[in-house]
């Protein structure tokens, strides 16, 4: 073996490897160490014992001594090695290129590849130091390479291994984030594991912000309830309707089911699958707008509104004087204006006359005008409201307000197209088509005297009358869908919607008002509402106090009603979840139309 003339080889790497432990310190403690060679023997039997390869190398790249483990990494034994090119024995590119140990002076753990003698890929750590000389001039270089070929195998199937796992959860999750349904994942201790991208949106939630909180403070009450009963019993929980607390604390209905999750047979947890229905009822909402119809400003979808506006099509083009019959808030002006519009005066005026309005002593003054100096005040010739009606409609509300005396003198319009202005004795003539409306019995007032007989049938050649409100309980929904939509419009906000309980409500209430009635509660509940959906704690007092008025009469035999209903619940739930909500299917089932059927479901919650 080569050395330097100043310094032994051994003592170089003693000095380099071992710095800290002399020669007298190893030979006390292990003299057996000591070899027949003397210490220089001694250093290459230490050096020998380690498990990493170390070579020296002089400045011309000639190998001065070559390990054991040397030997056992490459293949080559010392004696092949030492005293010819490292690159003799190293096989590997970038040492071929370039000897990084001198050119840098010190390296440390840079990842190599080598080939041993059998051609056998080794990865390899290389560590290494310059010596210099006093001059500064390198003499020596000092070599070690570490094996970490089985290190790094078993750090890449560390590492594949888990980019598998991460791979497969990030399929999984892209999965789960595809279904449009909510899925939401609950460990054995009820609380959240995770929740797919449609569950967040549902919950108002981003990203794993709520994993690991208990599963009632991420979804409400309804679906821990739900959960608990699951982990406690093992068994599973079918569709079932509620309403969840979503973004912006508004109500979302949605069906919850939750099934048992198991691992390796063991209990750890339950899988939560939540259906949004805000789509599927908003189609139903647009059905029901779709199955009801417009008449102008009039919205209904029963049957006997139906025939109302048959028949105002009908008589709409005559001359004919109609009589509108009906309670307080029905829409008798309404249905006035679209006769009007209909007809063939519809380029002429439509004056309106509320007859209870307007105080007795002028009633003759207001309708046929008046000449200058026919009373006290009479300061200038004023025109009637017959005159201000002239070619086109003129609606007497409330016409059985009218008094008797002025009864006769409305006869006479009616038949001869002729009157007199008051203090005047011109008749004049005028071209109008009337309409008339009552919220009273006119029937009864000429049986009473009350009203002329002959007035009243001259009045009701056309008899139209408006149902109630709480007759057609079909209109409640889509007019106060209607009427929130126009207070929206006018706002200029968005459209409130209402709750399943708000609609109950309205549905049980007998609305003495009519439409009018159910138009300022609608006001009062955009107003005062703080969600999008409307409850019914934002529903007028006397919506929410009231007694249902629409509770069956007691017959003898017949189930109490709370078992009726009871009953009918069941049947609707069992149908739904039968048909999987599907509310054609569900009807047919019943028996019933499908917008009963939605009707209903809403009444029970489901």
């Amino acid at each position: 073996m080569t050395e330097p003339q100043s310094e032994s080889t051994v003592d170089v790497l003693a000095r380099r490897l071992l710095p800290t432990v002399s020669e007298e310190d190893l030979t006390g403690v292990s003299p057996t160490l000591h070899t027949p060679e003397g210490p220089r023997g001694f250093w290459e039997a230490v050096v020998d014992l380690f498990s990493d390869a170390v070579f020296l190398v002089g400045a011309d790249r000639r190998v001065l001594y070559w390990n054991r483990a040397a030997e056992a990494l490459t293949g080559y034994a010392r004696g092949e090695v030492v005293g010819r090119s490292c690159l003799t024995a190293i096989h590997s590119e970038p040492c071929s290129r370039r000897c990084g140990v001198f050119a840098l002076g010190n390296v440390r753990e840079v990842p190599l590849t080598i080939t041993d003698r059998q051609g056998r890929v080794i990865e390899v750590l290389k560590s290494a130091t310059v010596v210099r000389s006093p001059e500064g001039v390198p003499t020596l270089g000092i070599e070690v390479l570490r094996d970490v070929t089985s290190r790094n195998a078993q750090e890449r199937e560390s590492r594949e291994a888990r980019n598998a796992a991460e791979a497969q959860q990030a399929l999984l999750r892209g999965v789960l984030d595809s279904v449009t349904e909510g899925i939401v994942g609950v460990g054995a201790d009820g609380a959240l594991r995770f929740a797919s991208a449609s569950a967040q949106a549902l919950l108002g939630l981003s990203g794993d912000e709520a994993t690991g909180l208990p599963i009632e403070l991420v979804a409400g009450e309804a679906v821990a309830r739900h959960v608990r009963h699951v982990l406690a019993s093992g068994g599973s929980v079918n569709a079932t309707r509620i309403e969840l607390k979503g973004p912006n604390s508004a109500a979302v209905p949605v069906t919850v089911a939750v099934s048992p999750l198991h691992l390796e047979g063991t209990p750890d947890g339950a899988l939560v699958l939540l259906h949004d229905l805000r789509a599927e009822e908003r189609g139903v909402r647009e059905r029901l707008r779709a199955g009801s119809f417009s008449y102008g400003a009039l919205i209904s979808r029963s049957p006997r509104m139906r025939e109302v506006f048959d028949l105002i099509d009908q008589v709409a083009p005559s001359t004919a004087t109609i009589l509108i019959q009906g309670e307080s808030g029905t829409g008798k002006e309404l249905i006035a204006r679209e006769a009007h519009r209909r007809s063939r005066r519809a380029g002429g005026p439509f004056h309106a006359v509320n007859c209870a309005a307007i105080a007795s002593e002028i009633l003759e003054s207001e309708f046929f005008g008046h000449e200058r100096g026919a009373f006290t005040g009479a300061v200038i010739r004023k025109k009637g409201r017959f005159e201000v009606a002239h070619t086109g409609t003129i609606f007497l509300d409330e016409v059985g307000e009218l008094p008797l005396e002025l009864q006769g003198k409305l006869l006479r319009v009616l038949e001869e197209r002729t009157f007199e202005r008051v203090g005047g004795t011109e008749t004049l003539h005028v071209d109008v088509r009337v309409v008339a409306a009552t919220n009273r019995d006119l029937a009864a007032m000429v049986h009473a005297g009350t009203f002329r007989e002959d007035l009243y049938y001259r009045l009701r050649v056309v008899p139209v009358r408006l149902p109630p409100l709480r007759e057609r309980v079909e209109d409640i929904e889509p007019l106060a869908d209607h009427l929130l939509r126009r207070i929206a419009e006018r706002e200029g906000a968005a459209p409130r919607r209402l709750g399943a309980e708000a609609t109950r409500q309205l549905l049980d209430h007998p609305w003495p008002g009519n439409v009018r009635e159910l138009a300022n509660a609608m006001e009062y509940a955009a107003v005062v509402a703080r969600a999008p959906t409307i409850g019914p704690e934002d529903l007028p007092r006397e919506l929410r106090e009231a007694p249902s008025p629409r509770a069956a009469p007691s017959v003898e035999g017949a189930a109490p009603p709370s078992d009726a209903l009871a009953a009918e619940r069941a049947r609707l739930e069992a149908a739904l979840q039968q048909t999987h909500y599907a509310h054609v299917e569900a009807a047919k089932l019943l028996g019933m139309h499908r917008t009963t059927l939605y009707r209903k479901r809403l009444r029970h919650g489901l």
